[in-house]
């Protein structure tokens, strides 16, 4: 159980990052909730173009598991992050890599939180994965999380 409680900052911009189906998205719907923050889900928001027909590029990545090149991902969530204009905002589910970070870093250097998820593969609600997903692209997501996304931390 995660308990939140209230902080005072100038402007909240925060990351949040865990495993694949860590439960980010469940702690990111919480903390909007209770901070009234907007929420960018980088996964939501790459479906999102996908689906809209916006994201051809991207969808061969998602559906293999495998991360979107840097350059695009980089690229995007600036995108996102730029839309939000004066607005608190919670980043959910990126840097995924190390270069994704340090770009981050320079590009939006208000970043003043950052939430790492310890639940590794699992939903911290449901105990399970994510049921679209299949076994060996959740498999996939855990390794390369583990090789790539753990030297962000």
């Amino acid at each position: 159980m995660v308990a939140i409680t209230t902080c005072h900052a100038a402007a909240a911009t925060a990351v949040i990052l865990g495993a694949p189906a860590s439960g980010k998205g469940t702690v990111s719907s919480r903390i909007v909730q209770q901070f009234g923050v907007s929420h960018i889900s980088s996964v939501d928001r790459l479906r999102f173009h996908v689906s809209a027909g916006t994201g051809k590029e991207i969808k061969k990545y998602i559906a293999r598991g495998s991360f979107v090149p840097d350059d695009t991902m980089i690229s995007f969530i600036d995108d996102e992050i730029g839309s939000m204009a004066d607005r608190n905002w919670l980043l959910d589910g990126f840097s995924r890599t190390l270069s994704q970070a340090k770009r981050l870093q320079r590009l939006h250097s208000s970043i003043n939180l950052m939430l790492n998820l310890v639940v590794p593969g699992k939903d911290d609600v449901t105990g399970k994965s994510r049921k679209d997903e299949k076994p060996e692209v959740v498999q996939k997501k855990l390794q390369d999380y583990a090789t790539k996304t753990e030297l962000v931390l």
